[in-house]
């Protein structure tokens, strides 16, 4: 499934994106978590 390929590989650049900001000190809100969510949808969306 190339979209659930897509979805996964989206979230996980987001989600290392995320971890890197927190391990320099920086905070993710749920509101960054959500939108990463939606990019990852949207790009699957997009790509169907």
């Amino acid at each position: 499934m190339p979209a659930e390929d897509q979805f996964e590989s989206t979230v996980g650049k987001a989600m290392n994106a995320m971890f890197a900001k927190i391990a320099s000190g920086g905070t993710v809100s749920a509101a960054d978590v959500k939108a990463a969510m939606k990019d990852a949808q949207d790009q699957v969306a997009a790509s169907s």
